[in-house]
């Protein structure tokens, strides 16, 4: 089990792939209705695994591509840069960009919380009858009592929930009637219920590290809006039409207050009961789900989906692209069997695995194909893992 070049670039095309696939079907209704939304995070979630997996098991069969992948394979090694009198090749210089980039919007990304726990202890803690009416009467419903505490923010415009550990809901001055403050409590409070923040947390996480994969971006925006459907559906779930009209009215209106002024940015990690940015496509989507529910899926059917899935995934295991190098007999041999190779220096490896490497003097590792190893073997030594 290793990793190479060619096995990270395997993992990036296959779930780069399945992201898009996800993106494409889950507008779907037959998709919605058929695997489900907790099937489609768990497709997320796979996707995601394969980019951090990117490994080559021991059945995984390599496929020549000497056409293309020669090509690449001696353009990354070159080394157009220079560091004093160490040269830097294409290859260790986007691992230095790619930490250097990640480490700096990882700690832009905590310090954004760290500024958002702070402002949070300067807002007025809640604790009106009202409000607590409704966090006691969701809490019944839906089981369990969950710490919650309720702010007051004057800075923001949209009721979110924030906080893994120290869970809150902050709401915007603003009046609400008891129905629509028991829709927003309810609405945060699945968040809560679901792991909804944990898995926001892991997203943008898995984002800042990713951040030159385009496709992270849409696996993003899907998420976000996998679990507002989500959780929609928790909200709606054995209620009757007219309290989902009254629910479809509560949206409305906080999407309305928002556009009346500019409000404080959310913390990166929050779930915003509606949310500014694409509102018109989203909260369609969302108005379309709440007033005609998905129908019940089949639990076969996801399950079968699901295996299936998990198939394809350790499938893509199963081969990786590599080049193929040759060397030329007449470049090795002259007419009468004498070396003339002289210029090369190295030694073949042979892995745990059978597999076979040839390291040349600086290092840079070969992949040996029979036909090569049978060339290599007769001009340097053979040595054992």
């Amino acid at each position: 089990m290793q990793i190479t070049v060619f096995s990270f670039l395997m993992s990036v095309v296959w779930s780069s792939v399945v992201i898009l696939l996800i993106h494409i079907f889950r507008k779907k209704q037959f998709f919605l209705n058929g695997f489900g939304l907790l099937t489609a995070i768990l497709f997320c979630a796979l996707s995601i695994g394969r980019m951090v997996i990117a490994v080559e098991l021991p059945f995984t069969h390599e496929i020549p591509v000497p056409e293309i992948y020669n090509r690449f394979y001696n353009t990354i090694r070159t080394s157009p840069f220079s560091f004093g009198e160490h040269g830097v090749s294409f290859v260790s210089l986007f691992l230095f960009l790619w930490c250097t980039v990640s480490v700096a919007l990882l700690a832009v990304f905590f310090i954004r919380e760290l500024l958002a726990r702070k402002q949070l202890r300067t807002y007025r803690f809640v604790s009106s009858d009202q409000l607590q009416s409704a966090l006691e009467d969701v809490q019944e419903k839906f089981g369990g009592k969950l710490h919650i505490r309720i702010f007051e923010c004057p800075d923001i415009r949209i009721p979110m929930g924030t906080g893994i550990l120290n869970k809150c809901i902050l709401m915007p001055q603003a009046e609400y009637s008891d129905e629509e403050l028991r829709h927003i409590v309810m609405h945060e409070y699945m968040h809560f219920r679901n792991k909804d923040l944990q898995i926001l947390l892991l997203t943008e996480l898995f984002t800042r590290i990713f951040w030159w994969n385009p496709f992270i971006y849409i696996l993003k925006a899907d998420i976000r809006r996998i679990l507002e459907l989500k959780c929609d559906l928790s909200v709606i779930t054995n209620i009757t039409e007219t309290q989902r009209t009254d629910y479809l009215r509560t949206l409305r209106s906080c999407l309305e207050q928002s556009k009346k002024c500019r409000g404080l940015a959310p913390p990166p990690v929050s779930a915003q009961l509606v949310r500014k940015n694409n509102q018109k496509e989203e909260m369609l989507e969302r108005f379309k789900l709440i007033a005609y529910p998905v129908q019940k899926n089949y639990i076969r059917f996801q399950t079968v989906s699901i295996l299936c899935f998990s198939l394809l995934m350790l499938l893509s295991y199963s081969f990786v692209l590599q080049p193929q190098y040759q060397p030329p007999q007449e470049e090795i041999y002259s007419h009468s069997g004498v070396d003339e190779a002289g210029t090369l220096s190295g030694y073949i490896l042979e892995k745990k695995d059978g597999s076979y490497i040839f390291i040349d003097e600086s290092g840079l590792e070969f992949k040996l194909t029979p036909k090569t190893l049978e060339v290599f073997s007769e001009m340097f030594e053979v040595r054992k893992e």
